[in-house]
């Protein structure tokens, strides 16, 4: 069975921006694929990139487990419902992080236009030229069961995306 990957949209930040949007999701394909490259002004080195599906803000509907390290050996874990901003779809670099470097992030959403919940999984890393870096890995759940049709993005903490990050939403279909 070939793979097939296809472009459904891309966004360059060319402004400081607090929430980046995608609408109008076609349910046309087996999974979805986002890409981002970011940096945010949030205090600190690292940023999570939250993310929230079809406009549902319910903590309740949110579960996650997650891993992560910060470059000196240190890893922590976490198993909780949604508090807030606590559903990633990556994490960025922060302005506390070395100048002009950006995090990238994978975010892959198997089955988003079947009628069961939605799992995803994120594996991401926050650059910075220094002693401390992040690496991110996360496994999460919506319990919605409609078709993803559009998510929003947001850095946590309420801040905003700097000028230069890069979103790309992908479309995988098996045929």
């Amino acid at each position: 069975m070939a793979t097939t990957n296809k472009l459904i949209e891309a966004k360059t930040l060319t402004i400081s921006t607090a929430t980046v949007t995608f609408t109008s999701i076609p349910a046309t394909y087996t999974d979805l694929c986002l890409v981002i490259s970011a940096r945010t002004d949030t205090a600190g080195e690292v940023a999570l990139i939250c993310i929230d599906f079809n406009g549902d803000t319910t903590d309740a509907n949110y579960a996650t487990k997650r891993l992560f390290g910060a470059g000196s050996g240190n890893a922590s874990s976490d198993s909780s419902f949604r508090s807030g901003y606590s559903i990633g779809a990556g994490v960025s670099s922060a302005s506390g992080a070395t100048a002009n470097t950006f995090g990238n992030s994978s975010c892959y959403i198997p089955n988003y236009a079947g009628s069961t919940a939605k799992s995803f999984n994120v594996d991401s890393v926050a650059e910075n030229n220094a002693s401390t870096a992040y690496v991110f890995l996360m496994a999460g759940v919506w319990s919605g069961t409609a078709a993803i049709t559009y998510f929003s993005l947001y850095p946590e903490y309420g801040t905003t995306f700097d000028a230069g990050s890069t979103f790309y939403l992908y479309g995988i279909k098996n045929s």
